[in-house]
């Protein structure tokens, strides 16, 4: 009996430790304003493992839950430049704060010629 108590108290124990993280934040334009929307995708660099989130109407996201690794963050919002970090470590239990703040992008303009052929 005393080995069935004791083997219970260790899986309560193992059960209760945090193995991910928090990657949390506020995207805004180069002027302060909010930008809701944007896409914020993090990924970990040993593992491949990526999730995708998106800001609120407060430009605030949160992506919890993350297991703990090195990470790249990227935020994509259209008329704006992506915004990249990497090398974002998670421990676990941890709670990182990245804000970012995006820039206007250049628009690419495709032109498509048309010529008539007479045959």
């Amino acid at each position: 009996m005393k080995h069935v108590v004791l083997l219970l108290l260790a899986a309560s124990v193992a059960f209760g430790q945090v193995v991910t993280g928090t990657i949390q934040g506020t995207v805004t334009d180069s002027s302060g304003g909010v930008v809701a929307g944007a896409s914020v995708t993090v990924q970990n660099a040993a593992t491949g493992f990526k999730r995708t989130g998106t800001t609120n109407e407060t430009g605030a996201y949160s992506l919890p839950f993350l297991p703990t690794g090195e990470y790249q963050v990227q935020v994509e919002f259209q008329g704006f430049q992506t915004a990249v970090r990497k090398g974002v470590t998670i421990a676990a239990d941890q709670r990182v704060v990245l804000d970012f703040t995006l820039v206007p992008g250049s628009v690419t303009l495709y032109t498509v010629g048309i010529r008539k052929i007479t045959t």
